[in-house]
């Protein structure tokens, strides 16, 4: 149990960077609302209060957004509050869904006079890697797309240099879910499909 936690809190922490580089640019192009108000003093991880996150503790997770350099600079007593409950929803989200939870929904408020942000997380199911379904292909190269992908996930034949792509498709295995892991194993069904002579194809995933 401790190691599955360990293993899915990795999940967590990885997501959480991704998703924060990704939000931090949308950010910086976004239009700031003349009526928002600054952060204040509700910036301190202390303040985060996590309800119905299950899977991983609220110590946790504040533990992980407290290594990420975008929380403090959101976070900053001058930044921008909007700003701040919406990456938190964005990233928080972003580590459930890289942990298998595809459906997971995650709202940020502001308790002023309880000194407080509350995160509220409704997890829904934890979806596992099963068999890969592949269609719009002839069954000969579907075959060959399936094993292709199943040699990229094998970490042996990855470390010694076998493969170019990464699938990170294990079957039992939490599906990663978020935007950053689909884009990542979209991506190497093109890869795939181009060492098979399939070239300037499409997949959706």
């Amino acid at each position: 149990m401790k190691e599955g936690n360990a293993r899915l809190t990795l999940c967590f922490a990885q997501a959480l960077w991704l998703a924060s580089l990704v939000l931090a640019t949308a950010l910086a192009t976004a239009e700031v609302s003349p009526t928002s108000e600054p952060m204040g003093d509700l910036g301190g991880k202390d303040c985060l209060v996590f309800e119905g996150a299950g899977t991983f503790s609220g110590e946790g997770i504040r533990s992980v957004l407290a290594t990420q350099m975008q929380f403090h600079l959101r976070a900053d007593p001058a930044a921008l509050l909007s700003n701040y409950l919406l990456w938190l929803e964005t990233t928080v989200a972003a580590g459930y869904q890289h942990a298998g939870f595809a459906r997971v929904a995650v709202t940020a408020t502001a308790d002023r006079p309880g000194h407080r942000i509350l995160v509220t997380v409704t997890e829904g199911a934890c979806f596992k890697c099963g068999k890969v379904r592949i269609t719009g292909l002839e069954s000969p190269l579907a075959e060959q797309l399936r094993e292709r992908l199943k040699a990229a996930a094998d970490p042996g034949l990855v470390k010694q240099g076998g493969t170019f792509f990464y699938w990170p498709w294990w079957e039992g295995q939490p599906v990663q879910a978020d935007h950053a892991g689909l884009s990542v194993m979209r991506s190497s069904v093109i890869t795939a499909l181009a060492e098979l002579n399939r070239h300037n194809a499409e997949a959706e995933v």
